[in-house]
């Protein structure tokens, strides 16, 4: 296979770089230096939450997949079409206050559009926020939801979001496999914490497709994933500087960075793979809206494959990795194709797929949490919840993406976190949709509304 080379360029020592602290007895995050850059970045967080309620059968062919069925005009937030279900999305924000106004909007609709259910359950949209005029089936009255949240961090700080995110067996299978793969004094003068993060996403991903498709299998790889890379593992890659990319090639493989691939040495060995093996345990299933095969079973990359559309070819920029999206999923391109087709045709438009959607942004990658039941039992900022992943009412969204929040701002100091409301707005269940969001905006916020920005995570 064609490997990477790359000119070596000198740079100055790091006095911040760690040496690696291999596991004995307990597992033990090793220390992750901060990676410094010329100004401060703000990071934002967004939420979604996927309800049970849906649009009725006679009414799902009168809105397009992800469509924003209802929208207003300050943007923090939406509710969309995704399989006919109700899905509530929020803007990325950076400030606590915002999640909490957003979602003291969306309770407020909540509870209006319970009140003025029929007594058969459907809810009839209207006025100028309602996108779409459907009929929704509201069966069950507290919107139980399973919670989603994108959060972009620091390529170093990605083995505290997988410890976060990952069940403690997982943890601690991905995190012994990183200290045998790292050498215990690797490039001391050299900051590899983004090195290190980078090959703690790829191992997490590895424990999903492998470990975890033992279990759950043939599920497609989107549900496979607790942590979904939002931002393809080559734009990480290619934001390392020449000497970080040689070392983590270097680890990878267990030689010199520009060595053959050997099944003995480096992540093969621990792994206790082959090169030529696949990285998904079984078959899985693709997309339906694949424009090749479909709903066909697809066996996955090897793991030469993967890894070389990782760091082959390093000038072409434009390029993403094998699993942005995997086989089975249509590529953006194929996507965009598609959609000026249908455009012409008036037909509804195929949303692009998630994983791997972005590139680095503001020096972050972005990573979608998919899984949470599986982690909030080690984590102390969700023991006051009752419940979680596909059992969250409405009433506890609000605790949740406040705990969600506090996790990442200890991971990013520029992310405000405040006091956040102790209750929901007043209950208005005569009012119309748009009347509780300017009530519930005047209660809550006490700065300008934000703008609607483009390119939100959904």
């Amino acid at each position: 296979m064609h490997q990477e080379h790359e000119s070596t360029r000198s740079s100055k020592p790091s006095s911040r770089a760690a040496a690696h602290n291999a596991p004995s007895g307990g597992i033990v995050l090793p220390a992750i230096p901060a990676f410094q850059f010329q100004s401060p970045i703000q990071r934002k967080v967004g939420f979604e939450f996927e309800t049970t309620n849906h649009i009725i059968k006679e009414d799902e062919g009168n809105v397009p997949l992800k469509a924003h069925i209802w929208d207003n005009d300050n943007g923090r937030w939406h509710i969309q079409n995704d399989d006919s279900k109700l899905e509530f999305v929020t803007e990325p924000f950076e400030d606590a206050k915002d999640i909490s106004t957003s979602i003291s909007e969306m309770s407020g609709l909540i509870t209006n559009m319970v009140e003025k259910k029929t007594e058969d359950n459907i809810y009839t949209t209207g006025g100028k926020d309602w996108k779409y005029p459907v009929k929704i089936n509201i069966a069950d009255k507290t919107f139980t939801a399973s919670p989603q949240s994108t959060e972009g961090v620091l390529l170093e700080q990605i083995p505290e979001l997988v410890k976060e995110h990952y069940p403690d067996e997982a943890w601690e299978q991905i995190h012994e496999r990183a200290g045998k793969i790292i050498p215990p004094k690797s490039e001391e003068n050299l900051d590899n914490g983004p090195v290190r993060g980078l090959l703690y996403a790829i191992l997490a991903f590895l424990n999903d497709t492998l470990d975890k498709n033992l279990k759950i299998s043939p599920m497609g790889p989107k549900q496979l994933l607790t942590l979904m890379h939002r931002t393809d593992f080559r734009s990480m890659y290619l934001s390392l500087s020449l000497q970080q990319r040689g070392l983590f090639r270097s680890w990878v493989k267990g030689g010199p960075a520009d060595s053959d691939l050997k099944d003995n040495q480096g992540l093969m060995l621990v792994m206790k793979k082959k090169w030529k093996e696949r990285i998904y345990a079984k078959p899985y299933h693709g997309a339906e809206a694949n424009p090749v095969r479909k709903d066909e079973k697809w066996p996955g990359d090897k793991f030469s494959e993967f890894l070389a559309s990782i760091w082959d070819n390093p000038n072409d920029t434009d390029k993403k990795d094998s699993q942005s999206p995997p086989a089975g999923y249509a590529s953006h391109d194929e996507i965009e194709l598609l959609n000026k087709t249908n455009a012409e045709k008036g037909s509804p438009l195929e949303p692009k797929y998630g994983m791997g959607t972005h590139g680095m942004v503001d020096g972050r990658a972005l990573f979608e949490m998919r899984a949470y039941a599986t982690a909030i039992p080690t984590q102390p900022q969700f023991q006051g919840l009752k419940h979680i992943d596909n059992d969250l009412p409405y009433t506890e969204w609000e605790a949740f993406a406040n705990a969600v929040f506090a996790g990442a701002a200890t991971r990013d100091k520029t992310l405000k976190t405040g006091e956040p409301p102790k209750e929901f707005p007043k209950e208005l269940p005569n009012a119309s949709p748009m009347e509780i969001s300017k009530e519930s905006k005047e209660e809550v916020v006490d700065e300008p509304p934000l703008k609607k920005k483009k390119g939100s995570m959904e």
